[in-house]
């Protein structure tokens, strides 16, 4: 949905810095970028300014997978907030819990996870892991912490 003024008006949107990774910057003619290494948390940003609009705020909106590439929904898990600190808790009792949820929001019949990350480390600790990284292996280690997603990607 565009933003305009009007919209504004009508739902809970927030001006905010959306940062797009530069893979140019970085990849040196490389055309895969591997996720979590020290070049790829090293790597610099496009920064545009861009208003967000919280969707819980657009009751009556109805947002879908195939109009808007996603769907809002509110469904409960069984989990605690303490529980999500556990890699097996959230294994065993959450993925088949959202498996389940997007099994019949897709209509699908079958589910499968992958993998799941716990990011919180501060961007400054991921920063100082990536430039020791950087200075031992060149860039293709992985960082073992994880911090909070700062930025998208586009190709």
């Amino acid at each position: 949905m565009p933003y305009n003024e009007a919209a504004r008006s009508l739902f809970d949107a927030v001006p905010t810095t959306l940062n797009f990774n530069d893979p140019k910057a970085y990849t040196k003619g490389k055309k895969v970028i591997h996720v979590g290494t020290a070049r790829d948390k090293l790597m610099k940003h496009k920064v545009h300014e861009t208003v967000v609009t919280d969707v819980r705020s657009c009751e009556g909106t109805h947002f879908t997978l195939d109009r808007n590439g996603f769907q809002h929904m509110n469904e409960p898990t069984s989990l605690n907030h303490d529980d999500f600190s556990d890699s097996e808790v959230v294994k065993k009792r959450y993925w088949p819990e959202v498996m389940e949820i997007l099994k019949k929001a897709t209509g699908a019949s079958h589910a499968v996870y992958e993998s799941h990350l716990i990011r919180r480390s501060r961007w400054e600790d991921v920063q100082e892991e990536a430039q020791q990284l950087m200075q031992g292996e060149g860039g293709g280690g992985m960082c073992q912490k994880m911090d909070p997603l700062r930025a998208t990607y586009v190709s």
